[in-house]
C-alpha cells in the first residue's frame, strides 16, 4: 500500500506499509536457528519428552557450512546440531554439535556430510538415525560426491542415542542396508521416527523401513515397493501402519503418466510392516509438486469408532514452497478437510510433534531458501 504525502520541498516522500501475517493457530513463535553468512540451518526434526511430568523439547537440524560461493546445499561439510527447551520451548540451550566432525566413530570419515536428522525419545533414550556420504567440495571436480552423482550404497545410515537428555551421546553405529534395498539417493526420514504400542522403533526410509525391537541394539530392514523418500510414519488407531512419501528418486511407478500424482502418496500396512497397499494419492491437500517437498505427519487421537486422527504439515501452494500450514484428517488419512496456515510467505521442510493430549508443536523452515528455523507450539483444539 503506498500513501502519498503533501509534496514539500519539491521532494515526494512515498512512505511503504509492510503488513506481517499473524497466525490465528500458534501459541508462541521462536527462531530457533538463524542463518547467516557463514552458516545455512536446514531441515528441522523435532523430538519431546514428556516423562517424569516434564516436556522436554529437543529441535534437530543441518548446519550447513557456506563456501566461498555462500553455496553448498546438500552435499557440503554439514553437522548435525540440537537445541534444548525444558520449558515448552520459551527458552533453549545453546547449540551443540551431535553429529559432525567430532570423534563419534572410527568408521565414519572426517570428509562426510552428516544429514537427514531422524529423532525419537522413547523410555528415557533420545534416538538419532541419519546419513552419511562422502562431501561435496563444492566444485568442479572428478572427485566431486554431490547427491546427482550418488551410487548405490555411497549413503550410509547411522544410529546414536543419549541417556542422559542429550548431554552426551553413544558412539554411532551403522545399520547395515542389505545391497538389495539400497537406492541411489537413499535417505531415512528426515524428521521423526516413531515408537509402536509394543516398544518397536519404526524409522522410515527410501523404499524401505528400519525397525529395533530392542530399543535400538539392532536393528532390520523390510522393504516398500515402490516407495519413494522424505519419507513418514505413523502407528493408526487399528495397530496398521501408514506411510506417506514424497515420490520420485526411487519410486519409478509415479514417474510417469498416468500415474504420476499431484500430490505425495500413502501407504496401509500391517503392524508387521510386511505387507502394504498399493500407493495412493492424498485428497484434499494442496502442495507443490514441481518439486515434490518434504512433509511432517502425526496421530494425535482416536474417534470413538476407532478412527485416527491425523495431523500433517507442508507448504499448502500448488507451486511454490510457501504458506507452511497444519492439515488435520478425522478418517485416519482418507480425506484431509481441515487447515490452519502458519507462515504467510516463502517455507519448506517441517517436523510436528504432541506435547500433550491439548498441545502440538512444529519446527519448520521460514523464508526462502530456509532463512531461520523457527518452532511454534499450538492448541491442539484449534486444529480440530
Amino acid at each position: 500500500m503506498l500513501l502519498f504525502p503533501p509534496i514539500c520541498n519539491k521532494f515526494l516522500f512515498i512512505i511503504f506499509l509492510t503488513f506481517s501475517y499473524t497466525s490465528a493457530l500458534a501459541d508462541e513463535t521462536n527462531i530457533i536457528y538463524q542463518s547467516d553468512s557463514l552458516y545455512h540451518y536446514r531441515i528441522p526434526a523435532l523430538a519431546v519428552n514428556t516423562s517424569n511430568n516434564t516436556i522436554q523439547v529437543y529441535a534437530f537440524a543441518e548446519k550447513r557450512h557456506r563456501n566461498t560461493n555462500n553455496q553448498c546445499g546438500d552435499s557440503g561439510e554439514i553437522d548435525i546440531v540440537m537445541r534444548k527447551s525444558n520449558n515448552n520451548g520459551v527458552h533453549w540451550s545453546s547449540e551443540s554439535i551431535v553429529a559432525g566432525n567430532i570423534d563419534i566413530s572410527t568408521e565414519i570419515s572426517a570428509k562426510d556430510a552428516y544429514t537427514n536428522p531422524t529423532v525419537l525419545y522413547q523410555n528415557n533414550k533420545l534416538h538419532l538415525v541419519f546419513n552419511t556420504h562422502l562431501r561435496d567440495k563444492c566444485a568442479s571436480t572428478k572427485n566431486s560426491k554431490s547427491l546427482n552423482k550418488l551410487a548405490k550404497g555411497d549413503r550410509k545410515f547411522w544410529h546414536m542415542y543419549s541417556s542422559d537428555e542429550g548431554k552426551s551421546w553413544s558412539k554411532a553405529t551403522q545399520i547395515m542396508i542389505p545391497s538389495e534395498l539400497q537406492n541411489r539417493v537413499d535417505m531415512v526420514g528426515p524428521g521423526n521416527g516413531i515408537a509402536t504400542k509394543d516398544g518397536r522403533l519404526i524409522f522410515p526410509a527410501s523404499g524401505k523401513n528400519i525397525i529395533s525391537n530392542d530399543s535400538g541394539k539392532s536393528w532390520s530392514v523390510l522393504t516398500m515397493l515402490h516407495g519413494g523418500s522424505e519419507s513418514a510414519v505413523v502407528e493408526l488407531c487399528s495397530g496398521q501402519l501408514m506411510r506417506n512419501d514424497r515420490p520420485g528418486f526411487n519410486s519409478t511407478k509415479f514417474l510417469s503418466e498416468p500415474n504420476k500424482p499431484n500430490n505425495r502418496v500413502y501407504s496401509i500396512g500391517n503392524s508387521e510392516a510386511t505387507r502394504w497397499s498399493n500407493w495412493q494419492a492424498m485428497k484434499g491437500v494442496i502442495m507443490p509438486t514441481n518439486p515434490w517437498v518434504q512433509a511432517s505427519l502425526i496421530k494425535l487421537d482416536c474417534t470413538l469408532s476407532n478412527q485416527t486422527i491425523l495431523a500433517f504439515s507442508t507448504p499448502n501452494h500448488p507451486k511454490s514452497r510457501e504458506k507452511m500450514s497444519i492439515f488435520i484428517s478425522n478418517d485416519s488419512g482418507a480425506t484431509w478437510n481441515k487447515n490452519q496456515q502458519l507462515t504467510n510467505g516463502k517455507s519448506d521442510y517441517s517436523s510436528l510433534t504432541t506435547l500433550s493430549d491439548h498441545k502440538g508443536a512444529i519446527l519448520y523452515e521460514d523464508g526462502y531458501g530456509a532463512n531461520s528455523i523457527k518452532y511454534s507450539s499450538f492448541s491442539i483444539e484449534k486444529l480440530k
